[in-house]
């Protein structure tokens, strides 16, 4: 049973996270398999997260040794090719900006929600290393 978890944030090239997480699946897996660790999931943004941008997390036993962080990355992503390192946050701080008054005012509204929380993040996400089923859930 594993007894330490480590989370990557992989970024990777515009439109690549299939290619990337299809290379994780495969050998990302079987290096980390041979350190005595396992690929966990690897999981893609539905809401929130950037598209591209992929969360994966690594398993890793107690008897596998203390892998660092930085060795449990090595191992995921060793010759992976499209993945690119995080960017500037500029262009979202951008967003933030009012267009108009209205926009000014929706934003004012906004904050006296925001001053209740201390912190907050959300996104889901969509785990890319289970079994594929079909959906048949319907909403009636």
């Amino acid at each position: 049973m594993p007894d330490r978890f480590v989370h990557h944030l992989v970024s990777c090239a515009p439109r690549q996270w299939q290619a990337v997480a299809d290379a994780l699946k495969a050998g990302g897996a079987e290096r980390l398999a041979g350190a005595g660790g396992m690929l966990f999931g690897a999981f893609r943004s539905q809401i929130g997260a950037p598209r591209d941008d992929l969360n994966v997390i690594t398993a890793w036993p107690d008897g596998s040794g203390r892998v660092s962080v930085a060795q449990a990355e090595g191992l995921l992503l060793e010759g992976v090719s499209d993945v690119r390192s995080a960017q500037s946050l500029a262009m979202w701080e951008r967003s933030k900006l009012p267009a108009n008054e209205a926009e000014a005012e929706v934003r004012r509204k906004l904050s006296r929600r925001y001053d209740l929380c201390d912190w907050t993040t959300v996104y889901t996400t969509t785990l890319l290393t289970a079994e594929d089923m079909a959906d048949e859930a319907r909403w009636a």
